[in-house]
């Protein structure tokens, strides 16, 4: 290991003529140099610790996203069972129940999957037995049916399904399914949490570790008589450096090289020889990630000389002797002497690759975790518009026949037989109101304005029936730029963003007005076309655990984030609620594959 040049340190060293004062910096350095000492290698030992707590609380992470990922595939799969099975009643042909039997299979896998990774949890464990029984209820349910329907019991068949148990049972696992993942969010943010602070705490103890190297080895050239015993203590030293995982180097006032340790040799492939005296930036700095070229004067390692300040960066890369880059966090802090004059930088870094796999393997969790949600929204918007069609063929034409032969018995009895048409007359407002009443259910389940008249008819007519619900409320709508020609998936997205809006408003605001803007804006997110959705109240504000907990502005961010958006609320408690949405335009839940 190559010796620090003892120019990088101190200034030209001047005798003291008094041999008594000489003695006492002796003493002095000599009990400096013990006490740093000790307190370096305890420093080294924490570290170390915190290094395991660290790798032990990522595990951690990772685990509680399994799970996440885990519990809702087990809803995912169970509409799917639900979709064979109706299929399956509506058409008697088998190729409907490959969903229905391809999710019992499933079903078992991923129980199997989220028991073991729960193993060390006895309240999951309970729960996870809870929602299985209440699957196996689920599943005999569905089977029951099929059976009545493949014997042509189908009448039967259709009496199970009026019980009502297959879907008591589906709220019952959907109560359950949402405790566990409460649970688990839960441990994940302590978890996350636990983990940011053992990667800050690593990160200063390394640092803290470097800096106290360099203030022995400054401390102790102060003292020329001291100079063998400091030889000594900076073998050691080196030799403790040449063993931590962390790569350090040593820079003067230019930006050059005057010392590097084991772990920063061995990490970039250059030798000691090969770095000492040139220029640190030139040799592993030159470029940006994506092969940009770095400039000098912007580089934060050269920085601290510069400015006396601490630089840390976690998203550069340092360049190998082979031409690779790998990926780095670093810290560069200035080094002062005695009299307070920078002399130099002290830059200590580590390779972030296996954190950089990790986060990629956490985020494509969470990528998994949302495609499951914008399938579940796909699902459930579709059943809605197969039973709203329903609804709408199977009932209207009887409820009009009913209507019409009501006003034929009335007009032939008016004259002649009095309580035949009063009661006529009865028959025929009832029809009317069921009439009005299966109209209103249709608009809940699927808005037929989306497809008939388009997004922004729809949106009026939503607006002025949500205003005629709240006559107390005075709402304000306005809209800009061509929003009538985007696909069917963002077209219902943006309006259940809105009509859920306006129900938390209904529910939570206690408010006076409510605005809603919808605008489209050319070059918006990533240059390209995208929505600007606000919706904003004067009422009294969210708590703050409605807004990080509550489903209902939890459903939203959901729905945004589903289909590529951005969401933000900001909450005034007292003066209101500001929600707002930023929406690609070409993203959309089309994007959306099934597995």
């Amino acid at each position: 290991m190559k010796r620090i040049p003892h120019r990088f340190f101190t200034k030209e060293f001047k005798r003291d003529q008094s041999v008594t004062k000489k003695e006492k910096k002796e003493s002095v350095n000599s009990i400096g140099i013990v006490v740093s000492f000790v307190l370096l290698i305890t420093l080294l030992s924490t570290n170390f610790w915190v290094r395991n707590l660290e790798s032990e609380a990522a595990d951690l992470v990772k685990l509680t996203l399994a799970v996440e990922s885990d519990i809702w595939s087990l809803l995912s799969l169970l509409q799917d069972a639900e979709t064979g099975q109706r299929g399956y009643l509506i058409t008697q042909k088998e190729d409907y129940l490959e969903p229905y039997n391809t999710a019992q299979t499933k079903l078992d896998e991923t129980i199997a999957d989220l028991t073991k990774l729960t193993r060390d949890n006895p309240i999951q464990q309970e729960n996870i037995r809870t929602i299985n029984k209440l699957i196996r209820k689920k599943l005999d349910e569905l089977a029951i049916t099929i059976e009545l329907v493949r014997n042509g019991e189908f009448e039967e068949a259709t009496k199970v399904v009026h019980t009502n148990l297959g879907k008591n049972v589906m709220d019952k696992i959907r109560q359950e399914i949402k405790g566990m993942h409460d649970i688990e969010a839960l441990h994940k943010k302590k978890r996350f949490r636990k983990l940011d602070y053992l990667q800050e705490l690593e990160m200063l103890g390394n640092f803290l570790a470097i800096l106290l190297f360099f203030a022995v080895v400054v401390y102790a050239r102060k003292s020329f008589t001291l100079a063998q015993q400091f030889i000594e203590s900076e073998k050691k030293l080196a030799t403790i450096l040449g063993n931590t995982r962390e790569g350090v180097y040593g820079l003067n006032l230019n930006g050059r090289v005057t010392f590097a340790n084991k772990a920063a040799v061995e990490a970039l492939g250059y030798s000691i020889e090969e770095m000492v005296n040139n220029s640190l930036h030139d040799l592993i700095h030159h470029h940006y990630a994506d092969g940009q070229e770095y400039p000098r004067e912007n580089c934060n390692i050269y920085r601290a000389v510069k400015d006396g300040k601490m630089h840390t960066e976690d998203q550069e890369v340092f360049w190998k002797k082979d031409g690779t880059a790998l990926p780095v966090e670093y810290t560069s802090k200035p080094v002062h002497d005695s009299n307070g004059d920078i002399i130099g930088a002290v830059m200590v870094f580590h390779d972030i690759t296996e954190r950089k796999k990790a986060e990629e393997e956490i985020l494509q969790l969470l990528q998994q975790n949302r495609r499951l949600t914008q399938r579940m929204l796909k699902i459930q918007e579709d059943e809605r518009r197969h039973l709203a069609r329903e609804l709408h063929d199977e009932l209207g034409q009887p409820l009009a026949a009913i209507h019409l032969n009501a006003e034929t018995i009335k007009v032939l009895s008016k004259k002649q037989y009095l309580k035949i048409h009063e009661c006529a007359q009865v028959i025929d407002e009832t029809a009317i109101d069921v009439n009005k009443s299966i109209h209103s259910i249709l608009r809940q389940l699927r808005p037929t304005f989306l497809d008939d008249m388009g997004l922004v008819e729809s949106i009026k007519e939503l607006v002025n029936q949500w205003q005629i619900r709240f006559p107390t409320i005075e709402i304000k709508l306005s809209m800009e730029g061509e929003l009538n020609d985007f696909e069917d998936d963002l077209n219902i997205a943006i309006y259940r963003i809105i009509q859920e809006s306006l129900t938390n408003v209904a529910k939570h605001a206690k408010a006076h007005n409510v605005s809603v803007q919808l605008i489209r804006q050319p070059r918006g997110i990533e240059a390209k076309d995208s929505l600007k959705l606000i919706v904003e109240d004067n009422g009294k504000g969210l708590d703050d655990t409605f807004i990080t907990e509550g489903l209902g502005v939890t459903g939203l961010r959901e729905r945004v984030l589903a289909i590529g958006g951005k969401f933000t609320i900001n909450n005034i408690k007292g003066k209101g609620v500001h929600a707002e949405a930023q929406i690609p335009i070409a993203v959309t839940c089309n994007t959306v594959t099934e597995d």
